[in-house]
């Protein structure tokens, strides 16, 4: 879940997105002024519990904090019931000025797949992003340049660590009768692989 584009977060949400023959579904409620539920899952049997927290400055600074635990079919034996569990943690400061954004940000994940090690590892990541907000519509763009570690080597040499940048960007529209919907593209690159597109499209609804 992303906090980058408004300083505000409305009592609840629904979040629905599309990408890569996948349908995402998530749902956020505040349980107080500055702090949150997640819950969400997808068409390919992910699902995700979250809790976030977050402290704004009278500068308009924001301090925001994410933990998620998540659980998806492992990448190999899936189809026997293995599933791979996942702790993610996000820490991340917001500056607001009257018409944008800046964005800095860090995350840790621990990986583990019940012993089999196929996708057990750490993923460690960090990120930057800018926000700009017009009267109707807003465009944002984010970087992030994540480290990626197996503990199984059989993924490769070096210590089974893989590097990878990734650029986001975003277009979106502004509340049309509670809904904010929005399309966006992808670059990703892994050290030493070609670069990998892809689109989504989703959209909130407010409560």
């Amino acid at each position: 879940m992303s906090l980058l584009l408004s300083p505000a977060m409305a009592s609840a949400n629904m979040n629905v997105s599309y990408s890569d023959n996948i349908l995402e579904l998530g749902y956020s409620v505040d349980i107080k002024d500055d702090s949150y539920l997640y819950l969400g899952a997808d068409s390919a049997n992910w699902f995700a519990v979250g809790y976030g927290h977050a402290y704004m400055f009278e500068n308009y600074v924001r301090l925001s904090g994410y933990y998620e635990y998540s659980q998806w079919d492992n990448v190999l034996l899936g189809d026997f019931g293995v599933r791979t569990n996942s702790h993610l943690i996000d820490l991340s400061v917001t500056k607001f000025f009257p018409a944008s954004s800046i964005k800095f940000g860090g995350k840790y994940e621990l990986i583990d797949d019940s012993g089999w090690e196929f996708e057990a590892g750490d993923k460690q990541a960090l990120y930057t992003g800018y926000s700009r907000y017009f009267e109707k519509w807003y465009a944002s763009a984010t970087y992030t340049h994540s480290l990626r570690q197996y503990d199984d080597e059989m993924w490769g040499d070096s210590d089974s660590d893989y590097r990878s940048n990734e650029l986001e960007l975003t277009l979106g529209w502004n509340q049309v009768w509670k809904v904010s919907p929005y399309i966006k593209g992808t670059a990703f690159r892994m050290y030493g692989d070609n670069t990998g597109y892809s689109w989504s499209v989703g959209g909130s609804v407010s409560f």
